[in-house]
């Protein structure tokens, strides 16, 4: 939230507190950008793809987006075994 919008929730509170009344705020902002992100990331995409297509300069931007889960960690060793470039 920016500072004017800050400072304007805090003005309306003010006033409802003086009215007997209060406010509740719930931070749910979540921009379409970021969920795009996410939901390519859970469907497989690359951190360097995801970067590639947001425009990041740099792909650790791109991390926070991946989890790594026990089922991640199988997968990673089946591919890699399927690979043959393990034996």
């Amino acid at each position: 939230m920016q500072r004017p919008a800050a400072e304007a929730v805090v003005r309306v509170s003010r006033k409802l507190r003086q009215m007997g009344y209060g406010l509740l705020v719930h931070d749910a902002y979540r921009p379409w950008r970021h969920t795009a992100a996410t939901l390519m990331a859970d469907a497989g995409a690359d951190a360097f793809a995801l970067a590639s297509i947001f425009g990041w300069s740099d792909v650790r931007k791109a991390l926070p987006l991946y989890s790594c889960d026990d089922e991640a960690k199988r997968r990673a060793v089946e591919n890699l075994v399927k690979s043959n470039r393990v034996k």
